[in-house]
């Protein structure tokens, strides 16, 4: 039988997602402060610690619904594009999955992969324009790359984590094309996206989940210290 997480694994995961959104809050706003308007930090910790009373509140009997009442909840604390695009990666993939109170791999890997052509359709982004799609963009990959070989979640998770790190690294050398970064035109190579940063925290978050459930140690730390020594 495939591995399948159920709704109450996911919420777990979403957990310590949310934990390390907020606990990284600093170092949002510091790359966010060299490319952007320098709220990004601020605006997804008010986000994820929405999130965080509400799965710690409320339980949920489909995945369908979990995510959907977590995008909702980003989108209505986060406010502005932010709000919108992570709200999208939990709720854009919904579309075209049935009822469901668990899923394998497969099925996480289809479910990012539809929120991440979401998130391109609506912020009318592509690869290479310095935004968050260039870290979830390898992610997605690597999810469905680890599904066609049929690794387990914590396989799965774990390069998918590093994937959206290096996708991460590689914005450092680009030009902003979207959002209010684009005004710093090439004064902004030389730094992360703050979207795409997220993205990275976000996998590396559910690898350690993954590696802790599996009884193993994570090796996708990533630790605020070592964040701000990054930039």
């Amino acid at each position: 039988m495939k591995e399948r997480l159920s709704v109450e694994d996911i919420r777990e995961m979403l957990l310590c997602v949310c934990r390390a959104i907020v606990e990284n809050e600093a170092y949002l706003t510091q790359i966010d402060n060299r490319s952007g308007d320098g709220d990004h930090g601020i605006g997804m910790r008010r986000g994820f610690s929405h999130l965080e009373a509400l799965l710690r509140e409320k339980r949920y009997s489909t995945i369908n619904a979990l995510f959907y009442q977590s995008g909702l909840t980003l989108l209505k604390t986060m406010g502005g594009a932010s709000g919108v695009l992570f709200g999208t990666l939990f709720t854009g993939g919904l579309k075209e999955m049935p009822e469901v109170e668990s899923v394998d791999i497969a099925q996480f890997a289809g479910l990012m992969d539809r929120a991440l052509c979401a998130i391109m359709r609506r912020g009318r982004t592509k690869p290479g324009e310095k935004t968050m799609v260039d870290a979830l963009l390898p992610a997605s990959r690597a999810l469905l790359d680890s599904a066609n070989r049929g690794s387990d979640f914590r396989a799965a998770l774990e390069a998918a984590a590093a994937a959206a790190g290096k996708g991460c690294e590689a914005t450092a050398a680009m030009v902003a094309r979207k959002g209010r970064a684009r005004q710093y035109g090439e004064k902004s190579v030389g730094c992360r996206d703050a979207g795409a940063a997220s993205i990275s925290l976000i996998f590396s978050a559910m690898s350690r989940w993954a590696n802790a459930r599996a009884g193993c140690r994570g090796t996708q730390d990533t630790l605020k210290a070592d964040g701000g020594e990054k930039l």
